[in-house]
């Protein structure tokens, strides 16, 4: 019927929608692996369209969510994508209405923005002996994806993903390198005038609803 949702019955009486679409993600990560295809500009433009923008249902965009980070985060299929990780972190994750991210999105725009960082010899992660992870260290103070990650911080809709994002701009205020050190003093003061700022937007745009 028409009233039927992603979950409770099967289009083709044995998977439900969402269950295709995981196991068609499934698979073109797969061609990612064993092709050692790259992804062009164009090509991550339809994804991106097809997978986070166009789907009818956050279930279904938070799948293309997941599966971004996925092909990201494996050795075996991020060369796929690392080419255009920076089109696809800077012009299309940071562009629109950020502030509506679900969880998920914010999770990949955490995961793109160490990525792109990284690439950039701004960012860097080490790791323990056993391969889990020990934390990372700021190696610039110009970091992209700062702006849109305080506006995420102060006007997500979700409070999941503001208090997330707040902490990760800790977490990065606290993380840096000891050649930045010296800089320390200027940049708190910066960070706290941002705090202000934007705080104080946030009570304005609250006062503007009442």
């Amino acid at each position: 019927g028409e009233n039927n949702t992603d979950m409770d019955v099967g289009v083709d009486g044995v998977y439900t929608r969402l269950s295709h679409l995981e196991h068609r993600l499934a698979f073109l990560r797969t061609l990612l692996e064993l092709s050692n295809a790259r992804v062009s500009t164009s090509q991550v433009d339809v994804l991106w369209d097809t997978l986070t923008q166009l789907p009818a249902t956050e279930q279904q965009r938070n799948k293309g969510f997941t599966w971004f980070e996925l092909v990201l985060q494996s050795a075996f299929t991020r060369e796929a994508l690392e080419p255009v990780a920076e089109h696809l972190f800077t012009n299309l994750l940071c562009k629109g209405n950020i502030a509506e991210q679900s969880e998920q999105g914010f999770t990949l725009f955490r995961f793109s923005m160490k990525f792109v960082n990284w690439r950039k010899g701004a960012f860097h992660e080490s790791n323990h002996e056993g391969g889990e992870k020990q934390g990372f260290v700021v190696k610039s103070f110009d970091l992209m994806g700062t702006k849109e990650l305080w506006e995420i911080a102060v006007g997500a809709e979700h409070d999941t993903v503001a208090t997330e994002a707040c902490i990760f701009l800790n977490e990065l205020h606290q993380s840096l390198s000891g050649a930045l050190q010296h800089r320390v003093a200027e940049k708190r003061e910066e960070f706290i005038a941002n705090c202000m700022r934007y705080m104080l937007q946030a009570a304005e745009g609250f006062a503007g609803e009442a």
